[in-house]
């Protein structure tokens, strides 16, 4: 099942990136996300509705009595958004991350985990949020149910906010 899900996925990326669309409407846009992961943003658009967003940065995580950044985390979803009303639109995607975890015991919005030694990490995801367009400048907000596979499978929560500048 999750096989066949990746690789229909896989096939619609395809297509997308194979697609025919103005030059003008495939610039990259970069910059800051902010909460989890917190580090730098990227998006192409791919097709007129249809985007690649990728991320690279740290989780932040409870452990004990404070907050902790236990390891990285890069991956990239294939989002859909819907037509721009006055610069809004809401968007969904799919999409996966992978990382490292270090050694400990942590807790996120939903669920505890422990890692006896580092360990990677792999997380399905399911980008869910509003941007809004000023311009080149791109702002947005995203909620994202996630499933950790690895170290630990479980549910969790990613999501945040991100500002980008198109190129």
């Amino acid at each position: 099942m999750v096989a066949r899900t990746l690789s229909q996925l896989a096939l619609v990326f395809a297509s997308l990136l194979l697609s025919h669309t103005a030059q003008a409407k495939r610039r990259w846009s970069v910059g800051v996300a902010i909460a989890d992961p917190f580090g730098v943003s990227a998006k192409r658009p791919l097709a007129d509705r249809f985007a690649l967003q990728m991320f690279a940065g740290w989780r932040l995580l409870g452990n004990d009595d404070d907050y902790q950044f236990p390891g990285p985390l890069a991956g990239a979803d294939l989002i859909v958004h819907t037509p721009q009303f006055h610069g809004i639109s809401l968007y969904g995607g799919a999409g996966a991350g992978a990382g490292f975890v270090r050694a400990g015991c942590y807790y996120d919005s939903v669920a505890d985990f422990c890692v006896d030694s580092a360990a990677p990490s792999l997380i399905f995801r399911a980008p869910l949020g509003i941007a809004l367009q000023w311009g080149r400048l791109e702002l947005t907000f995203e909620a994202t149910p996630s499933y950790r596979v690895m170290p630990e499978a479980h549910h969790t929560f990613l999501g945040g906010f991100a500002v980008r500048w198109s190129l």
